[in-house]
């Protein structure tokens, strides 16, 4: 089935396959009535046009038997699952923001859906529309759209939203009693609108994850995939919308061929033609997003290199250095130079620098200096682990030859 730039990613539908039983999700039957192919779900590149969506969801509902199938999948989805766009909204100042950059990007994640935010009192309003196209599952996917708001901003300000509102414009389901364990604040029925009301302290409260250059980097990365997305489905975006949608696997050429039914050396040549290469496309990915999780002191190179699909943290290390010109680790500290300029130019800073006998900046470099080697001693001990993980194997094969040498013969 060819990609398509305004479809949902295949990423949605693996987190409903994953709630199945082991013999429904093998049934061909969940496919054929959507007109999917299972090799797309697998290799989550694909983008899926928004009828077979429904058609996949209502088999799901259908086989399962379990009415209340895709909210409970929809309970379930991590942050992470919506890619670049979610590390844009926690980078926010607030929610606020948040939900404009939402609003500008939902094409990524959500092209059935838009938003409208508008502000009464005390009291911010977001109106939620969804493509009347999606028909009898329109109930299904607007709770996963509920579902997927809530818990961006319960990971933003890191407590329930139990101080919110929601209001749909459908009659209550037959599992209407299960709502309270999925929605986390009261949801009423048969509205004219579907909308979820905030109170304006929560919409305007700092986020603790907030970083204005993780945010640009965010924004600037997202941008770039909408405008693949608007490219009239180019050989670019389709290479950048599998590696988007499997962002902790470093696929291969050959693999992102495959999932594309075209052969390995036929692609290059299309990406040739368009003025760029497999290698450069992937390369611009990962340098993006290693700039935004090292922005983030709680994620480790080690994590980092995890999450951008690297086997080991010497080969991320090495693909840094060529990308920067420095380690890591240096990058870190560059960043972190920055901060400390920032922070000691201020009125507020500069006068409790003078009332201490060692200054900030001071500080915070033996610090980092601390931190930075603690990262080092990390890697020799993990390495020399590994090497002895490796000299006790051979130990144990040469033990097992000598007490058993006719196993060998």
């Amino acid at each position: 089935m060819p990609l398509t730039s305004s479809g949902i990613p295949a990423r949605y539908l693996n987190l409903v396959l994953n709630r199945l039983p082991e013999p429904i999700r093998r049934d061909s039957r969940l496919f054929t009535a959507a007109n999917i192919d299972p090799k797309d779900i697998e290799t989550g590149g694909a983008r899926i046009p928004l009828d077979h969506y429904k058609h996949f969801l209502s088999a799901c509902i259908e086989l399962s038997g379990d009415p209340a199938i895709v909210l409970k999948a929809g309970a379930s989805q991590h942050v992470s699952l919506h890619g670049i766009s979610s590390l844009a909204f926690l980078s926010s100042p607030n929610i606020l923001e948040g939900f404009k950059i939402l609003q500008e990007i939902s094409g990524l994640n959500m092209p059935y859906c838009s938003f409208k935010l508008t502000k009464s009192n005390r009291v911010y309003s977001l109106e939620i529309d969804l493509d009347r196209q999606t028909g009898g599952q329109y109930r299904a996917i607007l709770e996963c759209v509920l579902n997927q708001l809530q818990g961006l901003i319960e990971e933003a300000l890191s407590e329930e939203m139990s101080w919110a509102n929601i209001e749909v414009d459908y009659s209550p389901p037959d599992y209407v009693d299960l709502y309270p364990n999925y929605f986390h604040c009261p949801v009423r029925f048969n509205a004219k609108q579907t909308r979820v009301e905030f109170p304006v302290e929560k919409l305007e409260a700092p986020i603790a994850s907030a970083n204005d250059n993780i945010l640009s980097l965010a924004r600037r990365t997202c941008r770039q995939l909408l405008k693949d997305c608007q490219s009239l489905n180019t050989w670019g975006h389709k290479v950048r919308a599998i590696l988007e949608d499997n962002p902790t696997r470093r696929l291969t050429l050959t693999q992102v061929s495959k999932a594309l039914n075209i052969s390995s050396r036929m692609l290059q040549r299309h990406l040739g033609d368009q003025g760029c290469s497999f290698q450069s496309i992937q390369d611009e990915r990962a340098k993006n997003l290693a700039e935004i999780y090292l922005g983030f002191e709680k994620i480790s190179v080690e994590n980092t290199a995890a999450l951008l699909g690297y086997s080991s943290p010497a080969n991320f290390r090495r693909s840094f250095r060529r990308w920067f010109g420095m380690t890591p680790q240096q990058y870190r500290k560059q960043l972190l130079q920055q901060k400390i300029t920032t922070a000691t130019s201020s009125p507020r800073s500069k006068d409790i620098a003078a009332k201490s006998d060692t200054p900030l900046a001071n500080l915070v470099e033996d610090y980092y200096t601390t931190r930075t080697r603690l990262e080092e001693l990390k890697d020799v001990i993990t390495t020399r682990a590994d090497e002895l993980s490796n000299e006790s194997l051979e130990l144990l094969n040469l033990k097992e030859s000598i007490i058993n040498p006719t196993t060998n013969t």
